[in-house]
């Protein structure tokens, strides 16, 4: 009790005794919504590491809409997709921003390295998390979705094989492309994912969704944090709308 003064000790006594017990020296936390709260879990927790799992925003988009997690606005109804890309595009920047500030505690590493070049990606982070993250370990011990794929098509996973990276590329429609291009294509060039052509001449409608949908995220995210009414918004299913 004497050495608890905030969420973030009691996080820590709590993991760090079942790591204890388990006989294992590191614990992690893979929750995506923390990388908005990057400065606070530092604070909490000043020892901590962010590790920063970037995935191209097409398939982020497709897996959230997947799931029922985009609720656009009532002008735009049938866009859970853009909807979904956007809140990706502004959640992936602002953890970008927050975590630089962070210096060797903070690193970005690309979900498509981890799936198609596991043994170097990994080799690569080790130094950053101070254990060596052998693959051939941590497919025997296969904790979680390392053997049970945590999808939003589990009829995919069902057959083999199974591949999460570029799924956008035979499901999304060319429009659907063109419109996911435009209203994050900036992103997603900056990040080095290839986009068609056209994402950085951007429509009037473009521009209008992308100005609409960053303040409202930026909004309500404000109000979470800052007002007694914060615990009603629940940013974790993307409300754009009421």
């Amino acid at each position: 009790m004497e050495g608890c003064r905030n969420g973030g000790d009691f996080l820590r006594m709590v993991m760090e005794s079942i790591a204890t017990q388990q006989g294992v020296e590191r614990w992690a936390d893979c929750t995506p919504e923390h990388v908005l709260h990057i400065p606070e879990i530092k604070r909490q927790i000043p020892n901590a590491l962010i590790l920063h799992i970037i995935r191209d925003g097409r398939d982020a988009a497709l897996s959230y809409a997947k799931q029922g997690w985009s609720r656009p606005l009532p002008w735009d109804r049938r866009q859970h997709l853009a909807a979904a890309a956007l809140y990706w595009d502004w959640m992936v920047r602002r953890g970008r921003a927050q975590g630089r500030q962070l210096g060797s505690a903070y690193q970005e590493v690309f979900f498509e390295d981890l799936v198609k070049k596991p043994r170097e990606t990994l080799a690569r982070l080790s130094p950053f998390v101070g254990q060596e993250l052998d693959l051939d370990r941590i497919r025997i011990a296969g904790i979680g979705s390392v053997s049970k794929p945590n999808t939003s098509f589990p009829a995919e996973s069902a057959n083999a094989p199974f591949d999460p990276v570029g799924r956008w590329k035979n499901m999304l429609k060319p429009g659907e492309v063109k419109l996911l291009d435009g209203l994050v294509g900036p992103l997603l060039h900056e990040l080095g994912y290839p986009v068609s052509d056209g994402w950085n001449t951007p429509s009037l409608r473009v521009k209008r969704m992308r100005a609409t949908y960053a303040a409202i995220f930026g909004s309500k995210f404000w109000l979470r944090g800052n007002t007694p009414a914060g615990r009603f918004i629940d940013l974790s299913r993307m409300e754009s709308a009421p």
